[in-house]
This record gives C-alpha cells, sequence and structure tokens, in this order.
C-alpha cells in the first residue's frame, strides 16, 4: 500500500518515552534507519500539490501519569543532517492542539504537506512513561480516510 521508499518510520520499535526521547530513535538525522526505526527521506521537492503523510497508530497507547501527550512534527532541511535551518511543516494534534494524547489512539492521521527543500522527517517528542506502541509514518502521494 505504501512505497518503502516513502518510510518516514516503520514501526520497527516501540514508541516510549526511553526509545524516542532519552536514544533520541524519534529524531533522525540520516537516510540510514536507525534504531528505532525513523529515517530521513531524501525527497528533492514536492512540487506545489505535496504530498500526504499518514501517521498510523494502530493499537492503544498507554501512560503511567499525566497527559501523556505526543508531539509528531514533520520537518524539512536542505541537510540531511538537519543541522540547522529547520522548517516544520505539519504537526499532528488532536483537542489538544500540536499534541497527540494516549486516549486519541487508535488513530490514523493524515496530513499535506508542500516544501523546496531536499530531505523531509519525522520527529517525534512525547512526556516520560507513555508507550504509543507500534507506530509507523508514511510520505504517499494519495491518502483517503475510508470509513
Amino acid at each position: 500500500m505504501f512505497d518503502a521508499d516513502l518510510v518516514l518510520a516503520d514501526g520497527s520499535a516501540a514508541w516510549t518515552y526511553a526509545n524516542i526521547v532519552t536514544s533520541t530513535y524519534g529524531v533522525p538525522t540520516s537516510t540510514t534507519i536507525n534504531d528505532g526505526g525513523f529515517a530521513v527521506i531524501d525527497l528533492g521537492k514536492t512540487g506545489v500539490s505535496g504530498i500526504s503523510v499518514v501517521a498510523i497508530f494502530p493499537t492503544l497507547a498507554t501512560k503511567v501519569a499525566g497527559l501523556g501527550a505526543l508531539n509528531l512534527t514533520i520537518e524539512a532541511c536542505a541537510s540531511a543532517a538537519f543541522g540547522s535551518a529547520i522548517t516544520e511543516l505539519l504537526t499532528f494534534g488532536g483537542a489538544t492542539i500540536r499534541v497527540l494524547v494516549v486516549t486519541e489512539t487508535p488513530a490514523v492521521y493524515i496530513g499535506r504537506i508542500s516544501t523546496t527543500l531536499q530531505y523531509v522527517r519525522a520527529k517525534a517528542v512525547m512526556a516520560a512513561d507513555n508507550d504509543y506502541k507500534l507506530a509507523k509514518v508514511y510520505l504517499t502521494p494519495m491518502a483517503y480516510n475510508v470509513l
């Protein structure tokens, strides 16, 4: 269903605080998939029509305490290392604006981005003691909500 070359996060490691924040799995800086399943995509550019971003949270996330917030931002940069001049293209969120919370899973979030920058990544940052399970993020030319 999705192109193997357009995977921002492949769901190979659980999106826990320890994996995403402590070990920086959720902040890729290379076109090689890191141990958390995240990678930078050499997109070239999207063109005017853009490209869809699909974030899939297939199971109910869990939290130990508090809100259980997750920031999932799609960013672009002229460098694969994302050292500077990073442009935020899209931040997924629900009722809490700019963050996802565990009670909003399982879910599929779809957004659309457009950029002239060459590299794109998904950057995940979350609150402590949460587990968003084996979430995935893809780019695709066309994505549709199906009821």
